[in-house]
């Protein structure tokens, strides 16, 4: 009898100490995803070889002050074939020092690949399934959902990502978050009140006219005293802006271009 409770009184400290070990790896998990929630998610770090034979790993772009938009496709997508020759464009737009994209396939082979970048102008790196396209997209989909094809996402230098962007021609939302990325955008890339709007005060339902100082699309975006956003909008070249229906107010108008936020105020006084 006394063995026997001597077997028991060994086991159950065991038993104890792998309920314990069970519930601090689930606190731990909660707490990862608690982090990741609050202060955004992390980029899973990967390595692709294009078709090129050229190695590309996302931490060690990010960690030359890059900011990296993955481009999760497959060639017989049509969505994916409308949206990448303007996403090849967007690329144009911006140094290559500070923006790299990575297109990422994971059931076209080399050749398939190929034929898609002739056929729709890709001039930025992709991956078929020989050059680890499948393994990359299998890696993300265990931590990130995908709604729908292409799945576009932006990892800034801090290796936070903003995960499956608005799919248009436009990119509004992509460039908002290249925008926002560190090492993109700093605090010496921000210019108060170097916007010229006229005419200011201006009414709803009117034009205005921006001078802005460098040529080249940008992202318009139009608040409220309150934050509410009231526009919008990439503008392609034009500096004219029609103001939708708003209530007399201060208003904050910013504009994204590349590398640089210019931040004005406009008056609406409706008659």
């Amino acid at each position: 009898m006394m063995n026997c409770l001597a077997v028991v009184n060994m086991k159950e400290p065991l038993k104890n100490r792998n309920t314990f070990m069970k519930e601090r790896s689930s606190l731990l998990i909660l707490l990862i995803l608690f982090v990741n929630l609050v202060y955004g998610q992390e980029a899973i770090d990967f390595t692709i070889t294009d078709t090129k034979g050229e190695t590309w790993n996302l931490y060690d772009e990010l960690a030359k002050g890059k900011t990296v938009v993955l481009d999760f496709f497959f060639a017989d997508c049509t969505p994916c074939q409308k949206f990448t020759p303007a996403l090849a464009t967007l690329l144009t737009e911006y140094d290559q020092d500070s923006l790299i994209i990575l297109g990422i396939s994971d059931r076209d082979n080399n050749a398939k690949v190929k034929e898609f970048e002739t056929l729709f102008g890709v001039n930025y790196p992709s991956a078929g399934s020989e050059g680890g396209g499948d393994t990359t997209t299998n890696l993300y989909k265990s931590w990130f959902s995908f709604v729908a094809w292409p799945t576009y996402a932006v990892v800034c230098p801090n290796r936070q990502i903003h995960w499956d962007l608005k799919r248009d021609t436009n990119f509004v939302e992509l460039r908002e978050k290249i925008q926002e990325c560190k090492g993109t955008v700093s605090t010496q890339n921000i210019y108060k009140n170097k916007v010229r709007t006229y005419p200011n005060p201006s009414s709803s339902n009117s034009t205005i006219t921006l001078a802005l100082s460098n040529a080249g699309p940008y992202v318009v975006k139009l608040t409220s005293s309150t934050g509410q956003t009231i526009l919008k909008q990439l503008s392609n070249e034009s500096n004219m802006l029609e103001i939708p229906p708003c209530d007399n107010g201060i208003y904050y108008l910013e504009i994204l271009q590349e590398k640089s936020i210019y931040q004005s105020k406009l008056i609406i006084q409706n008659n």
